[in-house]
C-alpha cells in the first residue's frame, strides 16, 4: 500500500492523496443512507491525472468510484470496501454556458451552486 500511495502522490501531488482515517471519513457517505469507508481518496486536477490514477488502481486490483460533490441520493459516490474514491472537486471549471439553448459544458467537479451563479 505504501508504494501505491507514493505512486499516486507522484501523479497528483503530495497534498492530494488522503489516507488518514480522519480525512477519509468525509468520503464514506454521500446524500444516501449508505456508507462504506474508502482506503484512499485521490484528488486529481485534470483528465490526464484521472487516467493515471485509474491505471494505478487497476494495476493494484482496487475498485474505484468517481465522486463529484457527494450529494447524490443513490450511493453512487461511495467506494466499495477497499476501494479508492477519485474526488473530482479540483476539476471544476465551467467551460461554456449557452443560456439561449440552456446548455452548459462543465468539468465533473462543478457544483450546481457555482453553475447557478455563473452569468
Amino acid at each position: 500500500m505504501d508504494k501505491l500511495i507514493e505512486d499516486l502522490k507522484k501523479v497528483v501531488g503530495q497534498d492530494y492523496v488522503l489516507s488518514e482515517k480522519s480525512d477519509l471519513m468525509v468520503y464514506e457517505y454521500d446524500g444516501s443512507v449508505d456508507k462504506a469507508f474508502p482506503i484512499l481518496v485521490v484528488l486529481p486536477s485534470d483528465a490526464n491525472e484521472v487516467s493515471k490514477v485509474v491505471k494505478l488502481a487497476q494495476e493494484n486490483n482496487l475498485p474505484i468510484v468517481a465522486r463529484g460533490a457527494g450529494t447524490g441520493l443513490s450511493g453512487g459516490a461511495i467506494a466499495e470496501k477497499g476501494g479508492i474514491v477519485i474526488a473530482m472537486s479540483r476539476i471544476n471549471r465551467i467551460l461554456e454556458v449557452d443560456e439561449t439553448n440552456r446548455i452548459a459544458v462543465v468539468e465533473p467537479g462543478v457544483v450546481n451552486l457555482d453553475l447557478s451563479l455563473h452569468t
